[in-house]
């Protein structure tokens, strides 16, 4: 006659066993068995009944596998499949780029490709900031200031105007450019006033446009810039003595002294301010 404990685990392994035929994969499968495994450790299962789950495991996982593929499991469609030459899934296919998408990325990267930028200068910059910048050094190029709109900027580098504003602000604090806000009261402001304020950046600019046009327009834009701005932020007065031109590094030398209500300003300071390299092109009218 069969005891109390014997009952108990032959009525937990039909339970198991049904369980077990129940599930689909394997990894639901062998969590059955390992539920199996755990009670006969703690004395619920006999070790005949535990025999018998880890058997009918095995054979469980063995017609899982024999059916896992797609030929196994309907072996006349995927006959007929075959001989058409097609498959069940869908072909992957990449959405394609839209066009206009695909032509700002070409212009922004060949504008950043066009050499703008002296290259210890550009490895600063992400490709859509060399594109920006390359913008604005041609405008310089051409008429000493760049005074296009955000937006202008960002239709001709092919970015939006959000990365338009993150080049000039990342140019503005690497001592790259200086920019002029022009407010107007009562109505529209006008574009800002973005002009170069890095020598090196500067010579690059003229011997790139040399055969267009000369760069005494940059020049002359950035002595009107500086002086018409520390007129406007300090009290000065400036007695430039007569500069002359260094042939050599074709750059301007002026010797400028200035009264500030606060202290003496020395010209290394306008330097340090607005042109970071050593030897900077300035000279006041």
């Amino acid at each position: 006659m069969e005891t109390l404990q014997e009952l108990r685990s032959a009525q937990e392994r039909e339970t198991l066993l049904a369980q077990m035929q129940a599930r689909k994969s394997a990894p639901a499968i062998r969590e059955v068995y390992t539920k199996a495994i755990v009670q006969h450790a703690d004395g619920f299962l006999t070790d005949a009944d535990c025999l018998a789950i880890t058997e009918a495991f095995e054979l469980r996982l063995k017609e899982i596998g024999e059916a896992k593929t797609v030929a196994q499991r309907v072996p006349d469609l995927a006959e007929r499949w075959r001989e058409e030459a097609r498959s069940r899934f869908k072909p992957h296919i990449r959405k394609k780029m839209p066009e206009d998408r695909a032509a700002c990325m070409k212009r922004r990267r060949k504008l950043a490709a066009s050499g703008y930028m002296p290259a210890d200068l550009a490895e600063q910059f992400s490709t859509g900031h060399q594109a920006v910048l390359a913008i604005i050094a041609q405008e310089v190029g051409k008429l000493g200031t760049c005074r296009l709109v955000i937006e202008k900027i960002g239709a001709l580098a092919g970015v939006c105007h959000a990365t338009v504003r993150r080049a000039i602000a990342r140019g503005v604090e690497a001592g790259l450019l200086f920019v002029q806000d022009r407010p107007v009261r009562g109505g529209l402001n006008l574009s800002n006033v973005v002009t170069i304020t890095n020598t090196h950046w500067l010579g690059w600019i003229k011997h790139r446009f040399m055969k267009k046009r000369p760069l005494a327009a940059v020049q002359e834009s950035i002595k009107k810039l500086a002086k018409s701005l520390f007129q406007n932020v300090f009290s000065t007065k400036c007695n430039p003595t007569p500069y002359k031109l260094n042939l050599e590094g074709n750059r301007l030398a002026a010797d400028c002294s200035f009264s500030i209500s606060y202290g003496d300003f020395k010209p290394s300071t306008l330097h340090n301010t607005l042109a970071p390299d050593k030897n900077p092109a300035w000279a006041f009218e």
